[in-house]
């Protein structure tokens, strides 16, 4: 059996003596969409900035391919993981020339982008559709706009890995829905993490629910998504159902009634 593309073992985070994630362990296989989960401040974005090289652990290993990724110099971790944050930062560039910045990690300095570059962000761009939009200002555009043209530019950059915080933050449910499936189909390996909770079973293979910095649960959406450990970790009342079309736990939540 071939080695997880990713392994994450005994990582731990602390902050003025104050711990941020304790013991996290996990692996992820190659081509698989992992959604992290949990209450607001339970740890969820500290995680993932631990995996992209944005906070170094306290304690622990992350290695990607075999390979731990502090060893790896800023070239070769941008290579391999690329990331669509929770909150676009201003570019006053065109969607084009912002896709295109997903070559920079595989050019030299000064090296000119060649036929098959452009092709490259030509497809990107085909890919989540905003051919369309090639030209305008990545500013001028909607949510939902802008987090696709980042996931261009994350096709673009050819990671092992796509990370992704909190991407259908702002969203309205269409444009929700859309996303994730254009992600989906792309076929990488991808962790994100994710509020709602039916939005995570419907589109991930499986889940890692955290809580008070600490792994409660991981598994298929089956595994993870139980009535009791949900309403647990959540404080809400809530049951379950199949949905239909994708045959993962659906949550109804007791909106009347308190844990």
């Amino acid at each position: 059996m071939s080695e997880p593309l990713l392994q994450v073992s005994n990582l731990c985070w602390a902050v003025a003596n104050k711990n941020i994630l304790n013991d996290i362990t996990f692996n992820v296989k190659q081509g698989e969409f992992i959604g992290i989960i949990g209450p607001n401040g339970s740890g969820k974005t500290s995680l993932l900035r631990t995996l992209y090289r944005y906070t170094k652990p306290s304690s622990g290993c992350i290695t990607l391919a075999e390979k731990d990724i502090w060893q790896l110099n800023a070239a070769k971790a941008a290579k391999a993981i690329a990331v669509v944050p929770q909150a676009p930062s201003s570019l006053p560039y065109s969607v084009f020339d912002v896709v295109k910045m997903g070559l920079t990690p595989h050019k030299g300095l000064f090296e000119p982008e060649t036929a098959d570059d452009l092709e490259l962000v030509s497809q990107a761009l085909t890919q989540v559709d905003l051919v369309h939009l090639a030209t305008s200002c990545f500013d001028d555009l909607s949510g939902g706009e802008q987090q696709r043209t980042l996931i261009a530019r994350a096709i673009v950059q050819r990671g092992q890995l796509l990370i992704m915080d909190e991407p259908t933050n702002h969203l309205d449910i269409h444009y929700q829905i859309d996303l994730l499936n254009r992600v989906k189909n792309l076929g990488e390996t991808v962790i994100a993490s994710l509020h709602d909770l039916n939005i995570a079973s419907a589109f991930c293979d499986r889940l890692i629910l955290l809580n008070k910095g600490h792994i409660i649960a991981q598994g298929t959406p089956d595994e993870v998504l139980l009535p009791a450990l949900i309403s647990q970790v959540y404080n809400v009342k809530v049951t379950t159902t199949t949905h239909p079309d994708h045959q993962h736990p659906h949550l109804l939540f007791h909106y009347w009634e308190q844990q």
